[in-house]
């Protein structure tokens, strides 16, 4: 039996798996980079009559887009839609 034991082999640990690593997602612009995209579209005719005007009030509104915190979720959740519907 001891001779059994001997010629068993060692005893060998699972290999222990590393941690995954998430995958890079593409950053999300920011709005005021969203914006000022959109506002790179007016006059081009990648717009319809609606957006314009919707772009243009936003886009003035925010200071060409750097003062974003004063617009309201609808306006925010309308300006992500019209940007992944031309960029996204």
């Amino acid at each position: 039996m001891e001779e059994e034991l001997k010629k068993a082999p060692a005893k060998v640990e699972p290999a222990k798996a590393e941690p995954a690593k998430p995958a890079k997602a593409e950053p999300k612009p920011g709005h005021g980079t969203m914006l000022k995209q959109l506002a790179g579209l007016l006059n081009m005719g990648q717009l319809n009559q609606w957006e314009q005007g919707f772009v243009q009030k936003i886009y003035i509104f925010t200071k060409g887009g750097d003062v974003t915190t004063g617009l309201s979720e609808d306006q925010l959740m309308k300006l992500e839609q019209i940007y992944r519907q031309r960029f996204g």
